[in-house]
């Protein structure tokens, strides 16, 4: 069972980002919900002790309340209900199935004799990290063989976009296990220190292969906190601590200066604002027939005399502004799904093929969707969690906190800019988020258990 439960871990990490694999992916997670669930109920009374913890309480509470608010805005509130049910099926109850596998998951290689939580935490690092070591074994074979590194390539996961999103979990979940070695620890990664540090090389360079902007963003907010937390560590003299983070600062720049200075649309972006507010005077973001030809200079608005604006500026500030005017006239929403923006382009501006359209921003989307009440308990939710990774820390600066912290912080940083809270990219989060909340909550308490042991 044990060795089944690994094999089923890393499948299913390595699969979840590969397109056309929704069969598969579901009937692992199938496999492991059973299999978990199985050996759960063997340790009841420790289940239990999960379920009723105060800080993994409050976090299901605060879900509770999320839940039974969208449901109850899709039977009063939406314009189109199967639309909605079907969209709360696929993009919210199935996100809040897969933190219940990872917090079951959690507690069953915690409590096996045979597992630990640090061959957990290594099968989801091994099958993520395929995918970001196949896309830059092609890109330096790409150099080699006809001498030019390939870029916006995506391997096996059908989107840069998507290797970005892995990028962006690799990340953290490195950076937070380096900090942890920095401090004298043993590290989680079943790997050297050296190839520790190999790995985030290679998934920094992955990041120059996906040349996604909004990953390079990303990556430099993890990084921030990465110092961040790498400061408050008290096991570090001020010297290594600066050492530490001017080098990191120097790799680190390599990815985000290449991005910035061979991605020209960073230059208009500030000059696209003007023209992108003026939504009545443009039409072409709403009009998809002209979307084929986003290449074409002759389509879209100009900046000046002589140059246009870039087609991804325009359309993202856009649909904002534009999102924006349609919550001032209707700020409770129009029903949940991920095309909340698309249906409200039909009701407010007639235009029937736009309802399959979305803004871009999962934030956005989401307060289309379901109002801005919910997004501000979203946003109360997400600060509640950050609270409790950031409070563990203050007890126990270890993996877990830290890993938790930077995983949430940049998913949410990153769902202002990108449609990262549906699909397989929610999904993938929750079971890890799952997974990282209850380990956390069990290292606490075995590390409180062992004071009061060593205080008798």
């Amino acid at each position: 069972m044990n060795l089944a439960l690994i094999f089923l871990t890393t499948s299913l990490s390595f699969v979840y980002s590969i397109p056309g694999t929704n069969a598969l992916r579901y009937f692992i997670a199938l496999l492991l919900l059973l299999a978990s669930s199985i050996q759960v109920f063997k340790k009841k009374d420790f289940f239990l002790e999960m379920l009723f913890n105060k800080e993994i309480g409050r976090i299901i509470i605060a879900f509770l309340v999320l839940t039974n608010y969208i449901l109850l805005h899709i039977i009063f509130q939406s314009h189109d209900v199967l639309w909605s049910v079907k969209a709360f099926k696929g993009h919210w109850a199935v996100p809040l199935i897969m933190i219940v596998i990872g917090g079951l998951l959690a507690i069953v290689f915690s409590t096996h004799k045979k597992l630990n939580p640090k061959v957990l935490i290594t099968s989801l690092f091994f099958g993520l990290m395929f995918h970001i070591a196949y896309v830059d074994i092609a890109s330096i074979s790409n150099l080699l063989q006809n001498g030019e590194l390939l870029t916006r390539y995506s391997g096996l996961v059908g989107s840069p976009v998507n290797i970005s999103y892995i990028a962006d979990i690799l990340l953290a979940m490195t950076v937070a296990d380096l900090i942890n070695r920095l401090r004298g620890s043993n590290g989680i990664i079943l790997i050297s220190t050296n190839y520790l540090l190999f790995a985030i090389a290679l998934i920094l360079f992955s990041t120059i292969v996906s040349d996604i902007r909004n990953g390079m963003i990303s990556i430099f907010f993890i990084f921030i906190l990465g110092v961040y937390f790498l400061y408050k560590s008290n096991d570090l003299s001020s010297y290594k601590k600066n050492l530490i983070v001017l080098i990191s600062f120097i790799v680190i720049s390599l990815p985000i200066g290449n991005n910035f200075f061979t991605d020209n649309r960073w230059g208009t972006l500030i000059e696209t604002f003007k023209v992108a507010s003026d939504t009545d005077k443009y039409s072409i973001w709403y009009e998809m027939d002209k979307w084929k030809l986003v290449n074409s200079e002759l389509e879209f608005p100009k900046i000046n005399e002589k140059e246009r604006v870039n087609p991804s500026n325009y359309l993202r500030l856009a649909w904002i502004f534009k999102s924006i005017d349609y919550l001032a006239k209707d700020p409770m929403g129009i029903g949940f799904g991920r095309n909340a923006f698309g249906h409200f382009i039909q009701k407010y501006d007639g235009i029937d093929s736009a309802r399959g359209f979305h803004s871009h921003s999962s934030v956005i989307d989401l307060a289309l969707a379901v109002g801005l009440p919910w997004i501000f308990m979203w946003f109360l939710t997400v600060a509640l969690i950050l609270y409790t990774f950031y409070k563990s820390l203050k007890i126990q600066q270890s993996f877990y906190p830290i890993f938790g912290f930077l995983l949430t912080a940049s998913f949410f940083m990153r769902s202002f800019i990108d449609s990262n809270m549906r699909d397989h990219p929610i999904q993938q989060f929750a079971i890890i988020f799952g997974i990282l909340l209850v380990l956390n909550t069990i290292e606490k308490i075995k590390n409180s258990q062992d004071e009061k042991d060593s205080a008798h």
